[in-house]
């Protein structure tokens, strides 16, 4: 177990389609079985998908009856109403860790570029780690349950993903607990509809540090 203790993965989830909810249960069995981490999902939804559907298979792979570094957030919200801004807000003051990561459900990266942005902020002198280049550097991975049963029972091959993947596009980046609060406040005061206001303003913090190497993301319908 890799120790990620100074990092929290916050997750603002809805989950609308059998390959969301897969991608879920697959990018947060990864996350556990490899870190000794945290993560914070709140979902907004009219009933809990995650803690019905998506927690037991959690816990089936990772054989444990409780998760205590997993913590779920349930808020009961209309079909047309998603709050990613405020589930963003919400979360960053829940965490307690140096690190904040605005983590995308449906990605998955290799295990050493966790590593090297956690490191990137707590002893380097970055505030951000925007962990794509420019451009398509994500690869789109067109993936099943059998799949992602190999992948998850098989030790985590990337090779197997990208083997079913192709050129795409994905955004979201490891943040300094500080400049994260900073840029989410500065989003709370000017609210949009949706996640817009967040990531207008992400650019403003001082960014110093990219890892430039393909990521993946499993297909979601």
């Amino acid at each position: 177990m890799i120790n990620l203790k100074d990092t929290t993965f916050i997750i603002p989830l809805r989950i609308e389609s059998a390959d969301r909810m897969r991608n879920v249960i697959t990018s947060v069995c990864y996350l556990l079985s490899n870190f000794d981490t945290n993560i914070i999902v709140k979902e907004g939804d009219s009933s809990t998908v995650f803690l019905h559907h998506v927690l037991p298979q959690v816990k089936e792979f990772l054989e444990v009856e409780d998760i205590p570094n997993l913590t779920h957030v349930f808020e009961d919200t209309s079909a047309s109403e998603f709050h990613r801004t405020r589930y963003l807000n919400e979360m960053t003051h829940m965490a307690t860790t140096k690190v904040v990561v605005n983590y995308d459900c449906d990605i998955i990266l290799p295990l050493g570029t966790y590593i090297k942005a956690q490191e990137m902020i707590i002893d380097g002198p970055s505030d951000v780690v925007y962990p794509y280049g420019f451009g398509n550097y994500a690869r789109m991975a067109q993936v099943d349950d059998e799949i992602v049963s190999e992948f998850l029972s098989e030790g985590f091959s990337i090779d197997l993903l990208e083997s079913k993947s192709a050129t795409n596009n994905a955004r979201f980046g490891f943040i300094n607990f500080r400049v994260f609060c900073g840029c989410i406040n500065d989003a709370r005061r000017n609210p949009l509809p949706n996640s817009r206001s967040h990531t207008r303003r992400i650019p403003t913090t001082e960014f110093q540090g990219e890892l430039n190497k393909f990521r993946l993301r499993l297909r979601k319908s």
